[in-house]
C-alpha cells in the first residue's frame, strides 16, 4: 500500500477492514477483510458499483471427480495471489484505507494490489492467471498453463513433505492424506447448547460440506429433519419440542464417526482398462436419491467406485411413489449429464439403473401419452438418456435406496454397497440382472384423450335438403368417396347407377330406424323380444339380410304380393325421411291425390304412429284379407283413452256411419295436416 495526503474529495472511497483469525491455517493464521459493501456518505459501496464479472472458477465437485481420474496429482498454489496483481493508478483511490504507521499516528493509504472483499477480486485474480497462461504458454509449458518461482517452491515442498505418513492436506474443500492416498472427512464441532433453536439446527447442518455427496445418506437426515421442524411454524430462536429436541441430539451424537470414512482419491483408472458409467436412483416417501458409479475393468481385476451423489427431500404435499421414482429419475438424469461429459475418460458405456418398473413402463412411451407431470419429464429424461440405456435393479440391490432413505455414519462405513457399488457390479456381466423379454406398460398417469364426438342423425343430413333425388345422390358420392379413401373399391365411374342411390336410400333408411327405433333395433340385434311398451310389437318387426327392419303381417304368405309389401319397411311418422317421401312419392304421381299416394307408399313403407290419436286424425283400417294399399280411409270422431290415459278405442267416421274400432286396428297417416296437405299445396302452386 502507498500512503497518500488526505483528501475529502468525492472521487475517493475508504474501505473498512478488520481481522479475521484462523488457527487451523498451515500457511496464514491472521488475514485481512476488508468490507467493500459499507454504503458511503452517499449511501452506495463500492460493491454496488462494480461489476462482478463472469464466474472463471471451475465446478468445485468436477475439480475432485477429475483429480480422481488420475494416478499422480499434484496440489499447488500461487502464494499471495491477490497482492501480486497491481490496479490501474485511477482506479487506486476507491482502494483508500485508514491505518496507523509504525509511530501509531493515524494515516492514509492507498491498496495498489487486488483487494480481498472488492466482489470483482476472484474474476480479476482468474482472469490473470489465464491472460499470462495464454501468453507465455510456448515458452513455459505447465500443467496449469503458467511457471512462477512461488509456485515452484510450493510444489517442492509439498512434494517433500508427502513422504510423511502423518501429512494432512486440505484440498478443494476436503481433507486428504497424502501417504494413504484417500479423502477423509474432519467432523465440524459440535457445541453443547442447553436448548436447541431453529437457527442452531440449520448453523450445524450448514458445516456438513460435501460437494461431491458421499455422505449423502448422512446429509439427507439432517435435510428431513429441517424439513420436518418447517411445519411446526417455529421462530429461529424458538426452542424445539421435546421429540424433535431428542431426535436431533441423536443426530449429533453421531458426528464423530464421520472421521472414519476413507475414500480412496485414486479410481485404478489406467491406459488398458475398460470404463463404464452406471448411476442408480430411487426415492421414499420422504425422499429421493441418485449415486453414480464407475467400473474399472482392468487386465487383472475389476473395481468399482463411487463417484458421486445427490439427494433432494420430496415436497411436503404428499406425492405418488412412481411419481417420486420419476423425480430420483430426473434427479440422476441432471447429475449426470453435468458429470459425464467433463470427465478426462472415456464415458461412452453409460447405464442406468432403477427398481420401479413403472418409470420403465413410462420411458418406454412418447411423452405425449402420459400426464403433463410426467410426460414432462420423461421428455427430459429421454432427450438426454434413450430408454435402452435404462435397466431394472431389484430394491436390494440399489445403492441409491441408501441415499433416499438415510444411514448413519457407523452404518456408512461398513456399507460395501454404498461405497463400490452392488456385489454383480464388480462381477462379469454374465451375473448382471438380466433384461425383460417383455415390453413394460403401465396405465397408470396416462393421458386422457378428450375427444368431441359429434353424431349426425339421417334427420340432420336430410335437412339440407327439399328433393329426395338430390338428397340421395349426394349421399351416394360421399359413400363413394370414403369407400374410395378406406380402399374398399377402386372403380371409378364419373355417374351413378341405380344400384349407388339404392343402396344410399338403404343407408338412410338404416339410419333412421336406428335413431328413432333404438331399443327395437338392439332387441332384434340381439335376437331378444321386444319390451311390452314398444309400439311396433303387434307388427311384429324382423330384421332382413341387409338389417332393415320390417314388418310381418298374416299377407305374408301372398303369392300375388311382392315381397316389399309382404313386409314392409317401418318407418317412423315424424321424420325428415318420411316428408321427403311424401313429397318425392307426390311429384311421380303427378300430384296424385290423397289415396294414390298413400298406395305407392304402402308398396314399400309401413309408416307407424308413435303417438297416441287424436280427433280428427286421419286413418286407414286395417283388413286382414285385403292388401294394404285397398284399406279404407275414415277419420277419428271420439277417442276413449284407458286406465293409463293412453288411448285404447277411437270411433271412425265413415262414408256408413260411426263405427268403433281398437287403435291395434287402425293406421294413422303421416302428417295429414302438416306433412300432405303442405306438398299438396307445393304441388299445386308448382
Amino acid at each position: 500500500m502507498i500512503a497518500v495526503t488526505p483528501s475529502h474529495d468525492s472521487g475517493h472511497y475508504y474501505l473498512p477492514h478488520h481481522a479475521v483469525f484462523k488457527p487451523e491455517s498451515t500457511t496464514t493464521k491472521l488475514r485481512v477483510v476488508f468490507n467493500a459493501s459499507s454504503p458511503s456518505s452517499n449511501g452506495k459501496s463500492l460493491n454496488d458499483t462494480l461489476h462482478s464479472g463472469p464466474v472463471l472458477q471451475s465446478d468445485l465437485t468436477m475439480q475432485i471427480l477429475r483429480w480422481r481420474a488420475f494416478r499422480y496429482v499434484f496440489n499447488a498454489d500461487i502464494s499471495k495471489i491477490y497482492r501480486q496483481i497491481q490496479v490501474s493508478s485511477q482506479h487506486k483511490p476507491h482502494q483508500r484505507i485508514l491505518s496507523r504507521d509504525r509511530n501509531g499516528d493515524v494515516c492514509d493509504y492507498e491498496l495498489a494490489t487486488v483487494t480481498f472483499g472488492v466482489n470483482c477480486a476472484p474474476y480479476l485474480a482468474l482472469r490473470d492467471i489465464n491472460q499470462l497462461a495464454q501468453e507465455n504458454y510456448a515458452k513455459h509449458s505447465t500443467p496449469q498453463g503458467f511457471h512462477s518461482e512461488s509456485g515452484q517452491r510450493t510444489t517442492r515442498a509439498y512434494c517433500a513433505t508427502f513422504r510423511s505418513t502423518t501429512y494432512f492436506a486440505k484440498t478443494l474443500g476436503i481433507r486428504c492424506q497424502a501417504s494413504a492416498d484417500e479423502f477423509f472427512f474432519a467432523p465440524p464441532e459440535v457445541l453443547q447448547r442447553e436448548s436447541c433453536t431453529k437457527r442452531n439446527v440449520l448453523s450445524q447442518i450448514a458445516q456438513l460440506f460435501d460437494p461431491a455427496g458421499w455422505l449423502a445418506p448422512f446429509v439427507i437426515q439432517a435435510k428431513m429433519f429441517m424439513q420436518e421442524i418447517w411445519p411446526r411454524e417455529l421462530g429461529w430462536d424458538d426452542v424445539l419440542p421435546s421429540d424433535l429436541s431428542q431426535t436431533w441430539e441423536t443426530f449429533l451424537k453421531s458426528f464423530p464417526a464421520i472421521q472414519d470414512i476413507r475414500i480412496p482419491r485414486w479410481l485404478h483408472v489406467c491406459p488398458m482398462a475398460k470404463v463404464q458409467i452406471h448411476g442408480f436412483c430411487d426415492a421414499s416417501q420422504r425422499a429421493y436419491g441418485a449415486a453414480i458409479y464407475i467400473r474399472v475393468e482392468r487386465p487383472h481385476g475389476i473395481v468399482c467406485a463411487l463417484l458421486t451423489a445427490k439427494t433432494r427431500v420430496a415436497p411436503v404435499k404428499t406425492v405418488s411413489l412412481p411419481r417420486l421414482e420419476l423425480c430420483g429419475a430426473v434427479l440422476l438424469t441432471e447429475l449426470s449429464e453435468a458429470i459425464i461429459p467433463q470427465l478426462p475418460l472415456d464415458t461412452s458405456q453409460v447405464s442406468f439403473w432403477t427398481d420401479s418398473t413403472v418409470v420403465l413402463a413410462w420411458l418406454n412411451r412418447p411423452a405425449c401419452d402420459w400426464t403433463i407431470f410426467v410426460g414432462n419429464r420423461v421428455a427430459k429424461i429421454t432427450l438426454c438418456w434413450p430408454s435402452e440405456r435404462w435397466s431394472h435393479v431389484r430394491s436390494e440391490d440399489n445403492p441409491a435406496d441408501l441415499a433416499s432413505r438415510g444411514r448413519g455414519p457407523t452404518d456408512l462405513v461398513g456399507s460395501d454397497m454404498w461405497w463400490h457399488s452392488p456385489a454383480w457390479l464388480r462381477g462379469p456381466k454374465s451375473e448382471w440382472p438380466c433384461p425383460r423379454d417383455s415390453v413394460l406398460e403401465t396405465d397408470l398417469e396416462k393421458r386422457v384423450v378428450k375427444v368431441h364426438h359429434a353424431t349426425s342423425s339421417a334427420s340432420d343430413i336430410l335437412s339440407r335438403f327439399s328433393d329426395l333425388g338430390g338428397a340421395l345422390r349426394v349421399i351416394a358420392y360421399v359413400r363413394r368417396f370414403t369407400q374410395r379413401v378406406k380402399g374398399q373399391t377402386t372403380h371409378v365411374s364419373e355417374e351413378l347407377n341405380g344400384m349407388k342411390v339404392a343402396a344410399a336410400l338403404q343407408a338412410v333408411t338404416l339410419t333412421t330406424q336406428r335413431f328413432h327405433y333404438a331399443g327395437e333395433h338392439r332387441c332384434l340385434l340381439n335376437k331378444q323380444p321386444l319390451p311390452t311398451t314398444s309400439s311396433l310389437q303387434n307388427l311384429y318387426p324382423f330384421l332382413d339380410q341387409n338389417g332393415v327392419m320390417r314388418a310381418c303381417g298374416r299377407v305374408q304368405a301372398s303369392a300375388s304380393m311382392s315381397y316389399n309389401e309382404r313386409h314392409p319397411i317401418l318407418l317412423p311418422p315424424a321424420c325428415l325421411l318420411v316428408r321427403l317421401l311424401v313429397r318425392f312419392t307426390h311429384h311421380i304421381s303427378l300430384h296424385g291425390g290423397n289415396q294414390l299416394v298413400i298406395r305407392l307408399i304402402r308398396a314399400t313403407y309401413w309408416i307407424h304412429p308413435t303417438s297416441d290419436l287424436e280427433v280428427g286424425d286421419l286413418v286407414v283400417i286395417k283388413e286382414e284379407n285385403i292388401p294394404a294399399q285397398e284399406w279404407r280411409l275414415d277419420r277419428v270422431q271420439n277417442a276413449y283413452p284407458g286406465a293409463d290415459d293412453k288411448v285404447r278405442v277411437v270411433d271412425l267416421l265413415t262414408v256408413r256411419g260411426l263405427i268403433k274400432r281398437p287403435i291395434t286396428k287402425v293406421v294413422l297417416l303421416p302428417m295429414e295436416s302438416e306433412v300432405l296437405s303442405t306438398y299438396f299445396r307445393v304441388g299445386s302452386d308448382s
